[in-house]
């Protein structure tokens, strides 16, 4: 099995040794906070395991970002290591690895604040002063002893927090709230019998009327009674859902580290939240601004006013009718289908309702551009004031921002991809970024292995490898569908992988990431283009040689007429179909396949109702089956050694979220996005010819196996051949 493992400690090479011998293992090695969480975010769904080494607060942001169908195992290294005591998990290194090794998981039920998650408890007032007010170097120096130093200090300074908690319709009032999700705190100490993290309660102790006498007696319970909801002071609720609020200035805590990454803010201040919306506004209009008095110099200010309200209009349909923020990846795959004439992409995403909205909210707008007169002063002047503004706004800006800087950074930290809701800038700062890449970036063809060994080249065999289009998981029947999507594919003695997924949500990210056999980690999609590399490869483009209306049978007629010229003794086929790609899902099937009724016929997926936009999509995996089928068929009356390879580039979102196509960031992309079917087929002369297994078909694999598994098909060997990556074994 693959392995992942988050945070470098010296005590790590005795594990790493162990799990080694019949594992791989990729070490990740976390630096500030946030790293485990975009780690686990961007590396869970390619590892069978993800091994979270360290303490509860990483632990914590591994499970804010590892993929809901990975497991997480944990060696705990940190100081209290709470949820190891909770989990009962051993300091022994050979137990623990026999544990992950073993691959016995169980459930554990994980808690929310704001959209984020934890795991043991949420602290507000008290203890959440303490964490706060610790220095993390000290902390990695002196461990729990630091915890009690300071949590003395704040006993004799006890300040009294107003909080108010709202569950069950009722609302009370407290100095110090702790809603748990499990038996333990601070270490091995027991403070409730109600609840521990492999049950689905939480329990809520409200500290009233706290004074440092009422502290020491709680104290003394939780010592000696292992339960606080035995003292008359604290008021204990059970429940699932809590509303807090304080008007001052509250330290919140989460599983023993400050709240600061997480979506809520030591403040509920009416004013603040005026305050950051008026800056956020700021914000924007000044940025603007900006960017006109840099880009808008004299004559070109009319034209580029003009272009950013188009394109500010073209931005707001695509976000409200789709749910996507035109980024980097987007942009350059518009590139791309202009540059390389896939007209048909491009045309998919027009319809009337983008000319109305353009028409209304940009045309029309931008028609008192035309009357109104300029008049502009001499150049160096003109370029003196523009600068005198551009400085003028950045000290206003920073002034206002030194001034709150705490809160604004926490409330920016808490959400950090605001930036992807702001039309135009967002998409203005993605082209930029693109044109500075491609400045700074020039690339050439590398023959990466000059001398690759193939086992009895003379030996006939064919191999057929798809690169499927926009196809979900869990829209195959194969995968456990309700409907029958896959009924002749079905009836073939193929391998399905059911735990598979894509490395983007692009065709322009996936299909280079598909054929890459460098370090998949270290994968740039800036990097992967087609700079010679498909040259040296006979392409075929059907869509510039046929109309639209054909579809991916058409792949079958070309691969007739290669079949039968062809002379090579080993011959490999790629084929790109067109597949499942939308938003005209009923453009990607023939009448006979309209099987599921009523079907969306429109390209605004938001014209149809749920039922028809599915109907759809459905058709287009059935049409893929009997696309498929045919494909493997023809292989069959080759008679010879063969096999067929299918994996779908990225999946497609059809409303959940309020989600549409693709193309959502990787980090942060829906499962509908990632979960893609992947299968192969081999022909029973290859499987008699070759003594060979497949990998588990729900063991987890991704995009980094589809390369490997291609040379292994193939017996090629090469240097950058993994044999660990394919899916033969």
């Amino acid at each position: 099995m693959d392995f992942a493992f988050l945070n470098l400690i010296l005590r790590m090479g005795l594990y790493i040794a162990e799990l080694n011998k019949n594992n791989a293992v990729t070490l990740f090695e976390t630096s500030v906070a946030g790293d485990a969480t975009n780690i686990a975010r961007t590396e869970s769904a390619n590892f069978d395991i993800i091994v979270a080494a360290g303490g509860d607060g990483t632990i914590n942001e591994v499970a804010n970002g590892i993929n809901s169908n990975t497991p997480l195992a944990i060696i705990p290294m940190g100081t209290a290591n709470i949820v190891a005591i909770e989990a009962g998990i051993s300091n022994s290194n050979k137990v623990i690895c026999d544990a992950i090794n073993a691959g016995k998981t169980k459930k554990v039920y994980v808690s929310n604040i704001n959209n984020k998650k934890f795991i043991l408890m949420t602290g507000i007032g008290y203890d959440a002063k303490v964490v706060n007010n610790i220095n993390p170097k000290l902390k990695k120096m002196f461990g729990k002893i630091i915890f009690f130093l300071e949590g003395l200090k704040q006993f004799f300074k006890l300040k009294e927090f107003n909080i108010t908690v709202t569950s069950n319709n009722q609302t009370h009032n407290a100095n110090w709230v702790l809603i748990t999700n499990a038996k333990h705190y601070a270490g091995s100490y027991s403070i409730t019998k109600r609840t521990n993290i492999f049950k689905e309660d939480l329990v809520c102790y409200l500290f009233q009327d706290l004074t440092k006498l009422s502290f020491l007696y709680n104290l003394f319970l939780i010592v000696f009674y292992g339960d606080l909801s035995k003292s008359k002071k604290i008021k204990t609720i059970q429940s699932n859902v809590f509303k807090i609020h304080s008007e001052q200035k509250t330290p919140i805590q989460c599983d023993g580290e400050p709240f600061a990454m997480f979506e809520m803010y030591p403040h509920d201040s009416e004013f603040f939240e005026y305050f950051f919306l008026f800056l956020l506004a700021l914000t924007i209009l000044f940025l603007l601004a900006i960017l006109f008095f840099i880009f808008g110099t004299r004559y070109l200010l009319k034209p580029f006013i003009f272009l950013l309200l188009i394109n500010s209009a073209i931005l707001a349909y695509y976000k409200k009718n789709y749910g996507v923020s035109v980024d980097e990846g987007i942009i350059t795959s518009l590139f791309d289908s202009i540059i390389e004439k896939n007209y048909h992409e491009v045309y998919d995403l027009l319809t009337n309702e983008l000319f109305v909205k353009i028409v209304i909210t940009a045309l029309i707008p931008a028609l008192p551009l035309y009357f109104i007169k300029i008049q502009y002063p001499k150049l160096l002047k003109e370029y003196v004031i523009r600068l005198s503004y551009i400085c003028g706004m950045l000290i206003v800006w920073i002034a206002i921002v030194a001034s709150n800087y705490k809160d604004i950074s926490l409330t920016v930290r808490a959400n950090r991809y605001l930036n992807k809701d702001v039309i135009p800038l967002y998409s203005v700062s993605s082209l930029l970024n693109i044109i500075k890449h491609s400045l700074s970036f020039k690339s050439a063809y590398v023959q990466l292995d000059e001398q690759p060994s193939i086992y009895k080249p003379e030996e006939e065999m064919v191999g057929i490898v798809v690169v499927g289009e926009t196809a979900r998981a869990d829209h195959f029947s194969l995968n456990g569908y309700s409907r029958k999507t896959n009924p002749k594919l079905e009836k073939q003695n193929l391998s399905n992988f059911n735990n598979a997924y894509s490395c983007g949500t692009l065709t322009k990210t996936s299909v280079p990431c598909m054929f890459y056999v460098g370090d998949y980690a270290s994968f740039d999609v800036a990097k992967a283009n087609c700079k010679h590399v498909c040259d040296q490869v006979k392409t075929i483009d059907l869509t510039k040689i046929y109309s639209e209306e054909q579809y991916d049978e058409q792949l079958i007629i070309e691969l007739d007429k290669i079949l039968d010229n062809n002379k090579s003794k080993k011959t490999l086929l790629v084929l790109h179909s067109m597949g499942s790609h939308g938003p005209k899902y009923y453009k990607r099937y023939p009448k006979e396949f309209d099987k599921f009724q009523p079907s969306c016929k429109n390209n605004n997926p938001q014209e149809c109702s749920k039922e028809e936009l599915i109907n759809a999509y459905d058709n287009t995996i059935l049409y893929t089956d009997h696309f498929l089928d045919l494909l493997i068929n023809k292989l069959k009356k080759q008679n010879k050694k063969s096999f067929l390879i299918y994996a779908s580039d990225h999946g497609e979102s059809l409303g959940e979220h309020g989600l549409y196509l693709h193309g959502v960031p990787i980090k942060f992309a829906p499962e509908e996005q990632i979960h893609i079917p992947f299968f192969i087929w081999f022909s029973e002369l290859y499987k008699q010819d070759r003594s060979f297994t497949i990998l588990d078909a729900k063991t987890k694999i991704s995009h980094e196996h589809y390369p490997h598994t291609i040379l292994d098909a193939m017996q090629v060997t090469s240097k950058y051949f993994k044999k660990e990556k394919s899916l033969l074994r």
